[in-house]
C-alpha cells in the first residue's frame, strides 16, 4: 500500500511477463520482503511508467529499478541521474504501456516547483522473451541487486535473502 506522506518512493517498473523485464519489480519485491522499514514507500508501477509523475510528487528522494538497454553485459546493473544519460528509445506508440522513463522524467521536472532527487537503478537484461520469469543469469544476481539499492537507501545492515 503506498503512502504519498513518505519522503522516499522505490519505484519498480516492468513487465514480468517478458523475462528480464520483469526485474524492476523483483527487485523491490526482495526489498520488500526483506526490508519492513516504514520510512519508504515501495511501489510496483508494472508497465504504467507515465504513473511515475504521480509517485514522484512531495516526496525527498526517488529510486526507479527498470531494465536498461545499455550496452552492458547482460546482467550488469547501473546507477545514474536522469541528467547522467541520454534516452536513445524509439517508440512505436503501439501500446499505451509504451514510455520513455527519462522523458516522463523531464516532464515532471517541468511540471513541478521542487522536483525529487531522482536515482535510477538500470539493470541490462539477458533475455526478453515473452511468458517467462527472469533469465537465470538475472535471476541468480537478484540478492545483489537488492543488497546495492538497499546500499543506496542506507538499508544495507540486513541481509538480503
Amino acid at each position: 500500500m503506498s503512502c504519498l506522506s513518505k519522503q522516499i518512493v522505490v519505484i519498480g517498473l516492468g513487465n514480468p511477463l517478458v523475462e528480464d523485464e520483469g526485474i524492476g519489480q523483483a527487485v523491490l519485491q526482495k526489498l520488500e520482503n526483506n526490508y519492513a522499514c516504514t520510512d519508504l514507500d515501495m511501489v510496483d508501477l508494472g508497465t504504467n511508467a507515465f504513473s511515475i509523475i504521480h509517485a514522484l510528487q512531495n516526496r525527498k528522494t526517488a529510486v526507479i529499478i527498470d531494465c536498461a538497454f545499455m550496452g552492458l553485459d547482460a546482467g550488469e546493473i547501473r546507477k545514474f541521474g536522469p541528467d547522467e544519460v541520454k534516452s536513445g528509445k524509439e517508440l512505436l506508440h503501439a501500446s499505451l504501456h509504451e514510455a520513455d522513463i527519462l522523458g516522463i522524467l523531464d516532464i515532471y521536472k517541468r511540471i513541478t516547483d521542487s522536483p525529487a532527487g531522482i536515482i535510477i537503478f538500470g539493470i541490462q537484461p539477458s533475455s526478453l522473451r515473452q511468458g517467462l520469469p527472469l533469465s537465470t543469469l538475472l535471476e541468480s544476481r537478484l540478492v545483489g541487486y537488492a543488497e546495492t539499492v538497499a546500499r543506496e537507501l542506507g538499508l544495507a545492515e540486513k541481509t538480503v535473502v
